[in-house]
């Protein structure tokens, strides 16, 4: 009983400072807290209060989780009282839970997808970087082959050269010296 009298009053101070800040989400679940604490209490009286408080606000900004709590409390409050509604509560509890599994299917859904997104584009990433570095590869062999084949050109040309020069000068020189040998 001491500590339930400490959770009220923290769960009081809660609401003031939550309320003060218009943290909605916490405050819905601090009224969600108090429900559950009064139930326990057995002062259904006031967990209805606060159970029906905490619906109205996460109906408003649409927080399903915090509706679903607030369904099961009303749920189970109401089952001693009014079978009947505390039944109707159940129903709407189990169908905001569907709803809540059905978004986190599409939000697990869309992460695949994601997922995948980002693993293809990685790939394509990789396949065009290995492209660019064969064409890169093969760029440079060609380069060098046309080096080679210009020093090697160009080695000819100069040996071509050289031995034209001096088939030149040797004939120039036959011809001003005259024949060796005459008959």
């Amino acid at each position: 009983v001491g500590n339930d009298q400490k959770a009220l009053k923290y769960y009081y101070i809660s609401v003031g400072l939550l309320h003060d800040v218009s943290n909605i989400k916490d405050l819905t679940g601090v009224y969600n807290s108090l429900a559950e604490l009064y139930k326990r209490l057995n002062r259904n009286d006031s967990a209805l209060y606060y159970a029906k408080k905490a619906l109205d606000l996460a109906q408003q900004k649409k927080f399903n989780k915090e509706v679903l709590q607030s369904y099961m409390i009303l749920s189970d409050v109401y089952n001693t009282s009014d079978p009947k509604l505390a039944f109707d509560y159940l129903r709407l509890a189990f169908a905001v839970r569907d709803t809540l599994y059905n978004q986190k299917k599409q939000r697990e859904i869309s992460g695949y997808k994601f997922t995948e997104e980002l693993n293809r584009q990685k790939a394509e990433k990789t396949k065009v970087q290995y492209q660019n570095k064969l064409k890169m590869s093969v760029l440079l062999a060609v380069l060098v082959f046309f080096v080679i084949s210009s020093i090697i050109l160009y080695r000819n040309m100069r040996h071509k050269q050289t031995a034209k020069l001096k088939i030149e000068k040797a004939y120039t020189i036959k011809i001003n010296t005259g024949p060796a040998y005459t008959k």
